[in-house]
C-alpha cells in the first residue's frame, strides 16, 4: 500500500506511514494536509490520497523545486530519467565538480537536478551541508542505476493516481 520515496533522506517517514495513518482523522476529504518538513516528500505523497490538498515544505527549497518537477513531469518518464542520468556520477573528478556547479550555481530548476545528482553519487545516498550550506557530501561510488529507476518509476505512478489531489510546495 504505502510507497517509498525516490530521494534517501535522513528522517524519512516511511517505516512509520502506518503509526501515521492510525492517527489522522478517517474524513479528510475537505482537508488540508501539511507536511511541513517534507524532506522526501514520503508523508504528503503517501497520504494525497485521503486528503483534498497536500502542502510539502521544507528548508531545502531545492528538494521542493524537485518535487514540483517530478510531479509536473509524472507523464514524461524517459525525460525524468534521461536528466538524472545526467546530473549523476560515480566518478569522484566528476562528482567534485558537480559539486562545485551546485555550490556556486543560483536558484533555479539545474540546481535542483544538480541536488538529485549529488544525492544519487554521495556516500550513504545522503544530504549532508556545511554552517554555509554547502553541500559537503564525499563521492560514494554511486550514481543513477536500475534500483533508483524502478522506485522512481512506482513514485511517479503512485503520483499519477492521486490525480485529484492538489500538491503545493514551497
Amino acid at each position: 500500500m504505502w510507497f517509498n520515496s525516490p530521494f534517501n533522506y535522513t528522517g524519512n517517514k516511511f517505516k512509520q506511514l502506518e503509526q501515521l495513518n492510525l492517527v489522522l482523522p478517517t474524513d479528510t476529504n475537505n482537508m488540508i494536509l501539511v507536511d511541513l518538513f517534507s524532506g522526501s516528500g514520503t508523508v504528503g505523497m503517501n497520504f494525497s490520497q485521503k486528503f483534498n490538498c497536500v502542502v510539502c515544505n521544507d528548508n531545502v527549497k531545492d528538494l521542493i523545486t524537485l518535487h514540483v518537477w517530478l510531479y509536473n513531469n509524472i507523464n514524461n518518464v524517459e525525460y525524468v530519467y534521461n536528466t538524472l542520468t545526467t546530473y549523476s556520477s560515480n566518478d569522484p573528478i566528476k562528482y567534485s565538480i558537480l559539486r562545485k556547479e551546485y555550490n556556486e550555481c543560483i536558484d533555479n530548476i539545474e540546481r535542483g537536478f544538480r541536488l538529485y545528482g549529488l544525492i544519487l553519487s554521495c556516500t550513504n545516498n545522503f544530504m549532508r551541508f556545511n554552517k554555509e550550506f554547502k553541500f559537503n557530501q564525499t563521492c560514494g561510488k554511486r550514481q543513477f542505476n536500475d534500483s533508483v529507476k524502478a522506485k522512481l518509476s512506482i513514485w511517479l505512478e503512485n503520483i499519477k493516481k492521486h490525480t485529484k489531489c492538489k500538491i503545493y510546495v514551497w
